[in-house]
């Protein structure tokens, strides 16, 4: 905010971009499917004998992750082209990515009720 009201002419692009940045990782953040799959992938990673040290690295190693994935989307779709063939194929993209999210759930759901009770 302060950014922008004390260089308004010359980094006004700048500006532009960098708060739709924010408001993008505000979004992918605040995305409540992306916060419980990191809780799946965490709970699933961890086992009962983790320390705080190894919970600590996996979260900054989600964030990483997360943050180069999504960066790498900004990336390919503001290629010329590559969202008109995304929108071509999406109905195929969201079919196969549906299925595979089916079976990750079913693997959890699975492998929680093969658990032994401590």
């Amino acid at each position: 905010m302060a950014w922008g009201w004390c260089c308004k002419g010359r980094y006004n692009q700048e500006v532009g971009y960098r708060k739709w940045f924010v408001r993008g990782v505000v979004l992918n953040s605040s995305n409540p499917k992306t916060v419980v799959a990191w809780m799946a992938a965490l709970s699933v990673g961890m086992g009962s004998s983790s320390d705080g040290l190894f919970l600590v690295a996996a979260v900054l190693t989600c964030m990483l992750v997360g943050f180069l994935v999504n960066g790498m989307y900004s990336l390919l779709f503001s290629i010329n082209g590559v969202m008109n063939v995304y929108q071509k194929v999406a109905h195929w993209v969201e079919r196969v990515v549906s299925g595979i999210f089916a079976l990750a759930g079913l693997g959890l759901l699975r492998s929680a009720f093969s658990r032994n009770p401590a």
